[in-house]
C-alpha cells in the first residue's frame, strides 16, 4: 500500500509516495493508547483521562489531573510532556522548571494551609 504526501515550501509544491510513515515526534503521546501497567491502571480506574486532542494527560494548567468524571484531583498532579495537550510546548527544561516551581509552591501552600499565588513568578538561577 502506498501513501501519498504533499509538501508545500514557500509557494512551491512537491509530491511523493511512500509505503510507510514513521512517527518521529517522541514517545506515544496519546495516553489512551499507552501500554504501561501504571498508565493502564490509572486509566481503568478513571483517575486519569487523555488530554485535549489525545495529547498527554488531561489536567488543569496548574497540573491537577482531571479524571474520567471531569473532576480535578487534589492529590494527583503532572507536569512536563504529559501536559502537552493542555499547554502545548512544555518539553524544554526551563519550561518544566517553572512548572515544577509553581507546583511546589502550590503544594507547600496547601500543606501549610495557605494559598500562594505563583501565577506570575518566574524561576531565576
Amino acid at each position: 500500500m502506498s501513501l501519498g504526501c504533499v509538501f508545500v515550501l514557500k509557494n512551491s509544491v512537491a509530491t511523493c509516495s511512500h509505503a510507510f510513515v514513521i512517527n518521529c515526534i517522541g514517545p506515544e503521546s496519546n495516553y489512551g493508547e499507552v501500554d504501561h501497567p501504571l498508565v493502564r491502571n490509572l486509566m481503568e480506574r478513571g483517575l486519569i483521562r487523555p488530554g485535549p486532542a489525545n495529547l498527554g494527560i488531561d489536567a488543569q494548567p496548574n497540573g491537577a489531573i482531571i479524571g474520567r468524571d471531569g473532576a480535578s484531583s487534589d492529590v494527583l498532579y503532572t507536569l512536563g510532556s504529559t501536559m502537552r495537550g493542555v499547554l502545548w510546548e512544555v518539553i524544554a527544561v526551563p519550561d518544566i522548571r517553572v512548572q515544577a516551581e509553581r507546583l511546589a509552591h502550590q503544594l507547600i501552600g496547601a500543606i501549610l494551609g495557605k494559598r500562594r499565588d505563583t501565577a506570575h513568578r518566574s524561576v531565576r538561577f
